[in-house]
């Protein structure tokens, strides 16, 4: 067969198993919407080769290095997919043992996928401290899903024991694959899958988030805007579908009615609106650390400050202040054009005097002749009075 041919076969194979695979984050509301090619690498060497080029795919997707671009992390979560992707290529291509539990995963192969993608060439003006915790939070979050997806995808394709025991992932090694099969048999593995199920299944609210997920969302929004999106909106676009507008779930549609009826509430009753206050007194307390429908890396400390009862977040704290900036600003300003009008007002008078033809100093002059007079009017009348009375008291009958 023609190697273009034989091209386009295994790339139509990758669309196909990309549309049967049913990945759930386990930890999050949403993730990043991997590559088909994502796992089309090689066996790992237990070091930071390049991954081979195979016959007819193109060379291996993850040996790409950043290119020196900057590698961003917003709400504890890295928002450059560029990043996410290398960091889950390399992941796929360094799998040395059957761990398919984070916490079976050695502390040298998680060093080992850090370092490598250190190598990568993106940039980060994290301390390198800091950036070990991201990427190793990175990576702890999306374990379970990354073991799901070679998981699920053999399974799909094959449908007898011996055929997913005999066709492991390029990624894996045959024996590996054999221990790693072993292990997800045992029955307190498929226990506990089971129960993880049903619980997603119960789930009364789901999250859409695509190739954008909420912490990128939020990330682009403060750049364009200088401050955090409303997150009575922000739940809106992450919970409606974009094929049909509909929101995800009743639960869902239920939440954003009550944000909207709040805010119009406080609105109409001429109360101070924060939307962060508005989303806590709806949603309630923080679960496992997180907010409902605010995606991974926003807690509850920040909605409804250190303790659930200490009014508000963060982030309504920094809507106030701003807020009396603003006022203080306004103030101020009002301040200096009072003062301004104050010190014009000799100015308006006179220009005013000026504009009736008279002058300030034929104005003053008036106003003393007319006291004057007043004065003299009135000496007058007494002196008219005591002469009447002394002519009366003189004259005899």
């Amino acid at each position: 067969m023609p190697e273009t041919q034989q091209a386009e076969r295994e790339s139509e194979q990758q669309v196909n198993e990309l549309e049967n695979e049913e990945v759930h984050p386990p930890n999050d509301d949403i993730a990043f919407e991997e590559d088909a090619n994502l796992s089309q690498g090689s066996h790992s060497t237990g070091g930071c080769s390049s991954a081979q080029k195979k016959k007819g795919r193109g060379p291996g997707i993850g040996v790409k290095s950043g290119h020196g671009i900057h590698l961003e992390i917003h709400d504890n979560r890295i928002v450059t997919p560029q990043a996410a992707h290398e960091l889950t290529a390399i992941f796929k291509r360094s799998i040395t043992g059957p761990w398919i539990r984070f916490s079976e995963y050695p502390a040298s192969a998680l060093q080992t996928v850090i370092a490598c993608f250190k190598e990568s060439g993106f940039t980060c003006s994290l301390p390198e401290e800091e950036l070990n915790v991201h990427l190793k939070e990175h990576i702890k979050r999306n374990f379970s899903q990354w073991m799901y997806g070679f998981r699920n995808r053999v399974f799909s394709e094959h449908a007898t024991l011996d055929e997913r025991l005999n066709n492991p992932p390029t990624e894996i090694p045959a024996h590996i694959w054999r221990d790693m099969f072993n292990n997800w048999s045992d029955p307190n593995w498929k226990s506990t899958s089971d129960k993880n199920k049903a619980n997603r299944e119960k789930s009364e609210i789901t999250a859409t988030g695509g190739s954008v997920p909420m912490a990128k969302f939020r990330l682009d929004q403060i750049k364009k805007t200088g401050k955090e999106p409303d997150p009575i909106e922000t739940f809106k676009k992450f919970h409606v579908k974009k094929a049909n507008g509909e929101f995800t779930t009743p639960k869902a549609q239920t939440i954003h009615a009550e944000l909207k009826n709040k805010e119009v509430d406080k609105l109409s009753q001429g109360e101070e609106v924060n939307q962060f206050a508005i989303y806590g007194e709806v949603v309630g307390k923080q679960s496992r650390k997180r907010v409902l429908g605010m995606g991974y890396g926003v807690s509850g400390v920040d909605v409804f400050g250190p303790t659930s009862g200490q009014g508000y977040s963060k982030r309504c704290e920094e809507d106030r202040r701003q807020e009396k900036v603003k006022n203080d600003e306004m103030i101020s300003m009002l301040k200096e054009e009072l003062v301004e009008v104050k010190n014009g007002i000799p100015q308006i008078v006179e220009d005013t005097l000026k504009r009736l033809g008279v002058t300030l100093v034929e104005s003053s002059m008036a106003g003393d002749k007319g006291v004057n007079d007043e004065d003299e009017d009135g000496d007058e009348e007494v002196n008219d009075e005591d002469a009447d009375g002394i002519d009366d008291e003189n004259s005899s009958p």
